[in-house]
């Protein structure tokens, strides 16, 4: 018995990539998207995964960067886009151990539970600093353990040369009423080594099929799918 999808589902060619995307579109339709400049994200099959987009971008521009000896000028929106993968980073973590919070408490299981403060900030902190302690506590406390180390040092690499979280999106915000300059002083920034780093902390800290290599993500999922079953 053959299964018939509506909207249709296009599976892409071997050894495409489906990280950002996991299924793809009629031949036709690549074709003319491509020469009249369309793309098209989302709808019922091709929800986007908004980290590995965020996490591509960045290393196609570093490659950009690096091929046309462009690191100063694309600075800024490279270290936009490492960082905000970190954030989604943190928050997809942190997203787990909430919901193990909330399926320990209603089996009658004594267990951390978030602070109204911390729920809050998962839906709208863009600090690392504060993320990365969210996690940190929510992991230890579930019983997972600290913040993977390669992580907890992605996050610091990052804090060492960023004043604010807008840091790199704005040229000033406003402090107590005084507007502070972003780019007041030089900054060095290692964005390729971020990158490369970034890269190893995403595959080391999500879903990994391999089971020899059991990551933070993997435990925590392996904890609510077996709430979300029983």
């Amino acid at each position: 018995m053959s299964v018939v999808f509506d909207p249709p589902i296009w599976l892409k060619p071997p050894g495409d990539d489906t990280d950002i995307l996991r299924f793809g579109k009629a031949p036709e339709v690549v074709a003319d998207d491509l020469r009249r400049g369309i793309a098209r994200v989302g709808g019922p099959h091709r929800s986007p995964s908004y980290l590995h987009a965020y996490l591509q971008a960045g290393e196609h521009l570093v490659s950009v960067a690096l091929e046309t000896n462009k690191l100063d000028e694309l600075a800024l929106p490279i270290i936009y886009l490492q960082r905000h993968v970190v954030e989604l980073l943190l928050k997809r973590l942190l997203s787990w151990c909430h919901e193990i919070a909330k399926f320990r408490a209603e089996n009658s299981r004594e267990t951390w539970q978030p602070t109204s403060k911390q729920e809050v900030r998962l839906n709208t902190e863009h600090s690392l600093h504060l993320l990365c302690d969210d996690l940190a506590q929510a992991s230890t406390a579930l019983g997972y353990g600290d913040v993977p180390e390669a992580l907890r040092e992605l996050v610091a690499s990052l804090l060492a040369f960023e004043s604010d979280p807008t840091w790199a999106r704005y040229e000033s915000r406003v402090s107590k009423g005084v507007s502070v300059r972003h780019q007041a002083e030089e900054v060095e920034m290692p964005v390729v080594e971020l990158q490369r780093s970034l890269r190893a902390v995403v595959n080391q800290s999500l879903y990994n099929a391999d089971p020899a290599e059991e990551s933070l993500e993997d435990r925590l999922y392996g904890e609510w799918r077996r709430w979300a079953e029983a």
